[in-house]
């Protein structure tokens, strides 16, 4: 345990030793100040998250309800949320490659072993890069922002890239948006931080002062127990909150302390990392903040589900009135007049369905020996409110019936069932930009990193191959960083890709429909395209491999005549057209009471 240093100890510490001491405070109380300015400007949105979150786990407060009553919920939430997100998640890295990367100069490695260098990196289990941009979406969809933090650590000399992504809750930027810092919160056990001041990372001096007020809980407890108080018991775990800030550090006069720094304050009184320069070479932050719905000005904007969850607990309402009344008017009240019972044995318990009962033969003609008393019933227009509110739902959340895998409630059109469709994608569309643009500058952060602080790139020569891991691994740091990530490009296009690709599948289809419809422009077409690429376009925009169910080169293909009898004697192709006419219409196709006309 660290000694208090006496008075006169004190008074014969050196005056710089003096000024560093005060220094440290007035850091501290930065930080501290920063973290309460920006959380209290979050307030409004905190409890907004907090109802969207409960809606997502399907909780709800049901205070008001009296016993008895219904208090199902709706998973309309939940599984708007699964749908949305596991749309962005398949489009980013389900498909292939869904970024670029172009280097300035390719003379020791190339764009595409930079890309595949990369790429390892985001899929190594330990990143799970997959995993986080799924749990990101979440975020965005319920809680407005999402803050990707992108660091690296390095475990037995092996080098592991790592993006968290956090919540609102745990993040504390400026609230003016002038950015003058960024807080990151985070609980770490204390043989973790002891860890990393061995490192070299924090002051072990400041974390052995957070052993000893564990020291001093426990011995706290023994001594509370002993008068026998209920003193809480002290957590074994020995958690320590870290707040780690980055930005300018200014003093309650509003001078500049530190600039573009980093220093970390552990269990809100201890300064374990003093401020020091921001070690990266692009010095920017390792925050990236990303969020769906942008409202001007602010810090905090405004998640999706924020209007659909509203319409979620509505739903859940009107829906336990519904059963509520069905049930009422199916268990109604029943009014027994026993003095008229010839069997009163027969009441015991209750009466079921089907029960003859025997009534005495002096009740009188214009008495009921048992009468219902009506206590409820399903409004007659409940179910279309339900209805109403739930296309509401579907519109402020991005989430149909179709997309659900369920049919629609009535028979439609495939005009309007594509109509929806394309309305939603195009909505879809301006947010799958906006996520991929805050995945660009993840990218851009991580390959920065990497190229910065991973020192051996001959276990990836596999990878990148032996030259470019022997020039990387000879070249310093700053070389590294300013040859390969200094003006790298990136581009991010997963999720508007698959979208474009669905859209231009549709304009194909219709394009060879109207086509072929017409005999004239059938023969011109069959003369300028080719059928081959055709057929590639089809499926490439239905995301399969034309090369898995080609021929093999023992397989002969399907003969004319074989087609010709598939489609029953119709003429196909450019014969439709030679023939100068349209296949034939069966009958089952015409209307009711038409006759088939020969077309010519």
């Amino acid at each position: 345990m660290a000694k208090r240093k006496t008075k006169k100890e004190e008074e014969a510490v050196p005056k710089a030793i003096k000024d560093e001491s005060v220094r440290n405070a007035e850091v501290l109380d930065a930080i501290r100040l920063y973290k309460t300015e920006s959380e209290n400007s979050r307030k409004a949105r905190t409890r907004l998250n907090d109802r969207n979150w409960a809606a997502y786990l399907s909780k709800q407060d049901w205070t008001h309800k009296k016993e008895g009553q219904s208090k199902e919920f709706s998973p309309r939430t939940s599984m708007g949320v699964e749908s949305v997100t596991a749309f962005v998640k398949r489009t980013l890295t389900g498909f292939g490659n869904y970024f670029s990367m172009d280097l300035v100069n390719e003379d020791m490695m190339t764009s595409q072993q930079a890309h595949d260098l990369l790429r390892f990196h985001l899929d190594d289990e330990k990143t799970d890069f997959t995993t986080m941009v799924g749990d990101s979406i979440k975020i965005m969809l319920l809680s407005s922002v999402a803050t990707y933090k992108v660091r690296h650590e390095v475990v037995d000399d092996e080098f592991i890239l790592k993006i968290d992504a956090e919540k609102p809750e745990k993040v504390y930027p400026d609230p003016t948006g002038r950015g003058l810092y960024e807080i990151h919160e985070v609980i770490r056990d204390l043989h973790e931080v002891v860890e990393l001041a061995k490192r070299g990372i924090y002051d072990k001096e400041e974390v052995d002062k957070i052993q000893d007020d564990f020291v001093e809980q426990d011995k706290l407890w023994r001594e509370e127990r002993q008068r026998n108080h209920n003193h809480p018991l002290p957590n074994f775990r020995k958690r320590v909150t870290l707040h780690e800030v980055h930005g300018t550090i200014i003093n309650q006069k509003g001078e500049v302390i530190e600039k573009g720094i980093v220093a970390t304050m552990a269990n809100n009184k201890y300064l374990i990392r003093k401020p020091r320069k921001n070690p990266r070479f692009h010095g920017k932050t390792p925050f990236v903040m990303a969020f769906i719905i942008k409202i001007p000005g602010s810090v905090w904007h405004k998640a999706l589900y924020d209007d659909a969850v509203r319409i979620n607990l509505y739903i859940n309402e009107l829906l336990n009135l519904i059963l509520d009344g069905g049930l009422a008017a199916a268990h109604d009240v029943k009014v027994l007049r026993q003095e008229y019972l010839e069997k009163p044995e027969q009441a015991a318990g209750g009466i079921p369905p089907g029960t003859t009962l025997i009534a005495k033969e002096n009740m009188p003609h214009n008495v009921k020996l048992m009468e219902t008393v009506k206590t409820g019933e399903v409004p007659p227009d409940a179910l279309n409110v339900l209805n109403l509110a739930g296309r509401d739902f579907d519109m402020a959340s991005l989430f149909n019936d179709i997309k659900a895998g369920l049919l629609p409630p009535r028979q439609v059109k495939a005009t309007e069932v594509i109509e929806k469709e394309q309305a939603s994608s195009q909505q879809l569309d301006g947010f799958a930009r906006t996520v991929e643009k805050a995945v660009d500058k993840v990218l851009r952060l991580s390959w920065a990193e990497i190229m910065q602080f991973r020192n051996n790139y001959f276990d990836v020569a596999h990878i990148i191959g032996d030259k470019a891991a022997l020039a990387l691994s000879m070249m310093k740091p700053q070389e590294r960083f300013d040859l390969f990530a200094k003006k790298t490009k990136f581009k991010v296009n997963g999720i508007s890709s698959l979208i474009t690709r669905g859209r231009n599948f549709q304009k194909l289809m219709v394009a060879i429909d109207t086509m072929f419809k017409n005999p004239i422009l059938a023969q011109e077409f069959a003369k300028r395209f080719s059928a081959g690429k055709i057929i590639d376009k089809i499926f490439e925009g239905l995301d399969l491999d034309p090369t898995s169910i080609e021929l093999d080169k023992n397989e002969e293909p399907i003969s004319p005549d074989a087609i010709q009898q598939l489609f029953g004697g119709q003429k196909t192709g450019a014969n439709a057209a030679a023939a100068g006419g349209r296949n034939s219409l069966p009958n089952d196709r015409l209307p009711s009471g038409k006759v088939k006309e020969t077309l010519q």
